[in-house]
């Protein structure tokens, strides 16, 4: 009977899938608050996952959306933030879910 268990392995590379799509799209919600579009919305998403694999975690990727809203006077309040990067995080695991049940 064929084993269904992810290894450890295979485990860490599924959580730095999820991270990354979740940083991604995150970061292209913020660019678009910030008035990003195009080119520049994704190089400012790929800024944040970069973000993230510096210094994993949601801490520092909070840290750094915090700062670039307030320079840019559009301060939201971080549990604002909180639950935008959670929703992403749901929304990044359904695409990762469905993108997988697609290829089986």
């Amino acid at each position: 009977m064929p084993s269904f268990r992810q290894t450890p392995s295979q485990d860490a590379d599924a959580a730095f899938r999820l991270r990354a799509r979740r940083d991604r799209l995150f970061g292209l919600w913020v660019a678009a608050r910030l008035g990003m579009t195009g080119a520049a919305a994704e190089a400012y998403a790929r800024r944040i996952m970069m973000s993230d694999m510096e210094d994993a975690g949601e801490e520092r990727v909070l840290r750094k959306v915090c700062a670039d809203l307030d320079h840019h006077a559009t301060a939201t309040d971080e549990e604002v933030l909180r639950r935008e990067l959670y929703r992403f995080e749901d929304v990044a695991r359904h695409q990762i879910q469905r993108e997988t049940q697609s290829r089986d």
